[in-house]
């Protein structure tokens, strides 16, 4: 996989070298619910991500753990006009979000991902 810190072009990039779109992108960016990166509680899988996003959080000087919340390839998906129009989708329609990643997780793992 392409690094944390690269831009929108290259993540982008990344997928569609795979066969996957930049919907895929942000949609398999949802998985980042889960865990301690402050999108919502860490050990529900929700639409909480997307909701973040748009308020970009890690933007707010008065937060001292701003810093802390999301990657960098996190904070670069609202700036791209297409992958903006997914997150809003997921962020209003969570049933979207979980039956868009089943079908992108599916593909992935196809291509061979795996996770211990």
């Amino acid at each position: 996989m392409v690094s944390e810190k690269a831009g929108i072009n290259a993540l982008i990039t990344n997928f569609a070298d795979k066969g996957l779109r930049a919907k895929d992108l942000v949609v398999l960016s949802g998985a980042h619910t889960l865990g301690g990166k402050g999108f919502g509680d860490p050990v529900t899988f929700d639409n909480a991500y997307y909701t973040a996003l748009l308020a970009k959080p890690w933007l707010n000087p008065k937060n001292d753990m701003a810093s802390m919340i999301g990657l960098p390839s996190d904070h670069v998906l609202p700036d791209d006009p297409e992958c903006l129009r997914y997150i809003q989708a997921y962020a209003d329609d969570q049933q979207l979000f979980f039956r868009d990643f089943s079908e992108a997780y599916v593909q992935l793992t196809g291509l061979g991902a795996t996770w211990a």
